[in-house]
């Protein structure tokens, strides 16, 4: 997905293929799970890798290359490294990091 939606976002932008990676993942997410909700007790094998595989498509389109070159021309050359390496970690730190907590508090909730 990388080079692919790299090369298209060279030459549509940066920010359509950016949101049809978020909107679409987080519409697809639920019509994604539902359809594997009704799939499992089939035991239908094609049918779960064509979900997971249309899920992967959509998250790679949203961490694709336009990601990483949106990343760097956010920044200039000169703190780009730190500015993208804080961002990212930080962000993945306080989202995974959360995670846990935030699962056992709304099952504890139910």
């Amino acid at each position: 997905m990388y080079p692919l939606f790299g090369y298209i976002s060279d030459k549509v932008g940066r920010k359509p293929i950016l949101l049809l990676g978020i909107y679409g993942n987080a519409l697809w997410i639920l019509v994604a799970f539902r359809l594997i909700d009704q799939v499992g007790p089939q035991k239908d094998l094609t049918a779960f890798w064509l979900l997971f595989w249309s899920m992967a498509l959509f998250n790679g389109i949203c961490y694709s290359g336009a990601m990483s070159a949106f990343l760097l021309e956010l920044f200039p050359a000169r703190i780009r490294l730190s500015a993208v390496a804080l961002a990212y970690n930080l962000g993945y730190g306080i989202t995974g990091g959360l995670t846990p907590f935030v699962i056992t508090w709304i099952y504890s909730m139910t």
